[in-house]
């Protein structure tokens, strides 16, 4: 069988990878192919074992299965261990290697930002852990993750000690903030809480005049939160570059060449484009608990 490479998720039909892939390796003339692979969880160690006998030559993981794939992997990064979770497997010799580049995906478009004082994560789930990973790598200097559900929560304060977690949001944790990072659903087509944001109004307007307004949610490309930002003059940034650039990143594992960025960006954008009017199915974001009432 020819190269490929593959996604491994359930479910996987939402997933903008294969366009972005596959434009890239036309771009970059390679003859391998990127397929989506909906795997049911019950599935997965044999879906694992699958691949590799197929010749796949690597493969990216979403939801459920990025905790959950490990113990099928040889090895993992250092990110991917700290993290606790793998979206980009790389064949070697030794045999499936383990790699995280969500972390990467979210750093890129902060790359200038010069205020790295405290930084907000809104969410606890797998989303969240890239963004507090990200945020230490770009120094910021205190982080405190808001979430509704306590066990999770606490569960990131054991992994990443420094960190202060909240339920409720509070003045002095919004006056201070130089980054708001959101990793819930909040906003994201096709959920039920597409129309609103994890910020109320008060909220918002506590905020500096300084603050980056980052939504890791991609479509549509301005959500309610940024909308809210906007309105206040804040900076804002969607999640459509971190999207590409943790596609980027793992193209450049695969191949040992480097992605061209931009023209899967502009695949991606052109497909969002092409479905923005039609949700049938969920366009899956980070996991995260619902904001309580």
């Amino acid at each position: 069988m020819s190269p490929f490479l593959g996604l491994v998720g359930d479910p996987v039909g939402h997933s903008l990878s294969p366009v972005m892939h596959n434009a890239a390796l036309a771009h970059l003339a390679w003859a391998w192919v990127y397929l989506p692979f909906q795997v049911p969880s019950a599935e997965l160690e044999a879906a694992v074992r699958g691949l590799w006998s197929l010749g796949c030559r690597g493969f990216n993981v979403t939801i459920p299965h990025k905790q959950t794939v490990i113990p099928y992997l040889a090895g993992l990064s250092e990110a991917a261990m700290k993290l606790g979770a793998v979206n980009t497997v790389v064949r070697t010799p030794a045999g499936w290697w383990g790699e995280n580049t969500d972390y990467l995906g979210f750093v890129a478009p902060l790359k200038t930002l010069i205020q790295r004082e405290h930084a907000l994560i809104l969410g606890s789930g797998g989303a969240a852990r890239a963004a507090i990973y990200g945020c230490q790598q770009l120094g910021f200097s205190s982080m405190t993750v808001w979430g509704r559900n306590s066990a999770a929560l606490q569960q990131l304060q054991r992994d990443f000690p420094t960190i202060q977690p909240l339920t409720v949001l509070t003045p002095a944790v919004l006056n201070r903030t130089s980054l708001v990072a959101n990793s819930t659903p909040f906003g994201m087509a096709g959920h039920p809480q597409a129309l609103a944001s994890p910020l109320t109004d008060l909220e918002m307007n506590l905020l500096p005049a300084n603050c980056w307004v980052y939504d890791l949610v991609y479509t549509p490309s301005i959500t309610p939160l940024l909308q809210q930002a906007s309105q206040r003059g804040l900076r804002i940034e969607g999640g459509l570059g971190m999207l590409v650039e943790q596609a980027a990143q793992a193209l450049t594992l695969w191949t040992q060449t480097p992605a061209p960025t931009e023209l899967m960006r502009t695949a991606a954008a052109h497909q969002l484009q092409l479905t923005k009017t039609d949700l049938a199915g969920p366009v899956i974001a980070p996991e995260s608990p619902a904001r309580p009432s």
